[in-house]
């Protein structure tokens, strides 16, 4: 929705896929969409954040090989090769304010704040049950089915029901 100027905002966003909105390819808001922190009214901003892995397994019978390729591949200048090539964010915050990497993608300085302010999402195995909850009832508020007390009452004890199991 974004892509196509249909949306106005969107307060989750994945990284990987910031870069399209300026790719006149794939984006008919090229230039017109910025990247900011959440606001936060009771408490500072805090956007949830998923986080991938790299990992040798255990039964790996290459392990010093494997660790030389996680070094490899989460360098600065493998890392910043990849935002710039194929537009893969960094994990490096210092690529987010590198002027050839800001050149490209102007936003990284303000999403690098908005990473800054993340809280990562619980690691739980019922998490997959729970978000899309999360998601139905804080919607229930939001249009006034439900007073925000009542939504997240209702949110609690199906939480509490997913995680009792």
């Amino acid at each position: 929705s974004l892509l196509s100027g249909s949306a106005a905002i969107a307060t989750e966003v994945w990284p990987a896929w910031v870069p399209d909105l300026d790719n006149p390819e794939k984006s008919q808001v090229v230039g017109k969409i910025e990247v900011t922190v959440h606001p936060g009214q009771v408490t500072k901003s805090a956007p949830m954040i998923g986080i991938w892995h790299l990992a040798i397994p255990e039964a790996s019978t290459r392990k010093d090989a494997a660790f030389d390729f996680l070094l490899f591949v989460t360098s600065e200048r493998m890392q910043k090769r990849m935002a710039l090539e194929i537009g893969l964010p960094p994990t490096r915050a210092s690529l987010y304010v590198d002027p050839e990497v800001v050149a490209k993608y102007r936003w990284y300085p303000d999403q690098l704040k908005a990473l800054r302010a993340s809280k990562v999402r619980p690691r739980l195995p019922e998490w997959i049950e729970i978000d899309p909850k999360m998601g139905f009832y804080l919607n229930l508020a939001l249009v006034g089915d439900r007073t925000p007390e009542e939504a997240l009452n209702e949110l609690n004890a199906e939480i509490a029901d997913i995680l009792g199991k």
